[in-house]
């Protein structure tokens, strides 16, 4: 009995089986990897407006003590700055600004926090 060149239709349905089987695995996890990117980039988006608008505070934007609430994108704002003397130096003023920035679950994407002497 003489053999033909090629696979048999018993070999093709096994290799289909385990390419299937191999996917099926594969899939779901990919899928989770595809989620953890988009959250990660929404959080390095968040940190960077964050950054941003520490930057301008008292550039372009006043620079006025306070909580202020805004909403951006799917995120809420909170931009709180708040006065304080420092310890040793009473004739120096400083502000501490802190802005964080959350989801809208709540979850915090953000926190940019810095303090600025001010005359």
């Amino acid at each position: 009995m003489t053999r033909r060149a090629g696979y048999s239709l018993f070999e093709v349905l096994i290799a289909f089986a385990v390419m299937t089987m191999v996917l099926t695995a594969l899939l779901p996890r990919q899928a989770g990897l595809f989620s953890r990117v988009a959250q990660v980039d929404e959080r390095q988006l968040a940190q960077d407006f964050a950054y941003s608008r520490l930057d301008r505070l008292g550039v372009s934007d006043p620079l006025q003590p306070g909580i202020t609430v805004q909403a951006y994108r799917d995120w809420r704002l909170t931009q709180t700055v708040t006065e304080t003397v420092l310890p040793g130096a009473s004739e120096i003023t400083a502000v501490r600004i802190l802005i964080e920035i959350a989801s809208r679950s709540g979850a915090r994407l953000a926190r940019a926090e810095t303090l600025r002497a001010v005359p």
